[in-house]
C-alpha cells in the first residue's frame, strides 16, 4: 500500500530496495520490474539515484545475458553524465564486447579514460604531476578515499584493456598497440 501511494516521498527508494532484494535472490526479471517502477517514482531532479537505479537495471540484464538491453541502460547513463563513472563505463564496455562491436569497444574504452575517478587526482597534483604536499595532512580521509577511487578506476581500465585488446584489431599485437596508443594519448 505504501509503495502505491504517490504522496509517500520515499516510495521510489522503497521500490529500488525491493529491486535490490530480488537482485540478491537472483530473481532478475522481478528486480528489473521493481527498478523500472522506482524510476517512474523518482523525480528527474534526483539524477544520481536515477543513474544508480538505471545501473542496477543494466546489471540485472547482464546477469540474464541480455546484453542489448543492458547496453541501452548503460548508454543512457553515460550520455546523461558530464563525466562518466568508471563502473558504468566498464559495464558498457563488457556489453559491447559480448555483442562483438569493435568500434564501440574502442570509443567506450577511450571514454573510460576520461572517467571522473581518474580526474580526482588532478586537483591534488602540481604542474609537474607531483603530489602537492604543501601544508595539508598527508593521510587525511579525503585523500585516502581519492587514492582508493583512483586505484579502483585504474584496475577497471586495466581489465578493460585486457578484455578488448585481443579482439579490436586483426591481430593481438595490433590490438594491444591500439590500446597503448589510446593510453598514451590520455597521459
Amino acid at each position: 500500500a505504501i509503495v502505491k501511494n504517490k504522496q509517500y516521498a520515499q516510495s521510489g527508494r522503497l521500490r529500488a530496495n525491493m529491486g535490490n532484494i530480488y537482485f540478491e535472490q537472483k530473481k532478475y526479471p522481478s528486480a528489473i520490474k521493481m527498478y523500472r517502477m522506482a524510476l517512474d517514482q523518482v523525480p528527474n531532479t534526483g539524477k544520481e539515484i536515477r543513474f544508480q537505479i538505471s545501473r542496477n537495471i543494466g546489471n540485472a540484464f547482464v546477469r540474464l545475458g541480455h546484453y542489448q538491453e543492458a547496453m541501452l541502460s548503460f548508454e543512457s547513463i553515460m550520455e546523461g553524465q558530464d563525466q562518466p563513472d568508471v563502473r558504468t563505463g566498464f559495464n558498457l564496455l563488457v556489453c559491447y564486447y559480448a555483442l562483438g562491436d569493435k568500434e564501440k569497444m574502442k570509443k567506450c574504452f577511450n571514454r573510460l579514460l576520461n572517467c571522473r575517478e581518474l580526474n580526482l587526482t588532478a586537483q591534488e597534483e602540481d604542474d609537474d604531476g607531483n603530489p602537492n604536499d604543501d601544508d595539508t595532512l598527508i593521510d587525511d580521509s579525503l585523500k585516502i578515499e581519492i587514492r582508493n577511487r583512483t586505484a579502483r578506476a585504474r584496475r577497471y581500465i586495466a581489465m578493460g584493456a585486457n578484455l578488448i585488446a585481443p579482439v579490436i584489431e586483426k591481430t593481438l599485437v595490433d590490438g594491444f598497440d591500439c590500446v597503448v596508443q589510446m593510453l598514451r594519448m590520455k597521459s
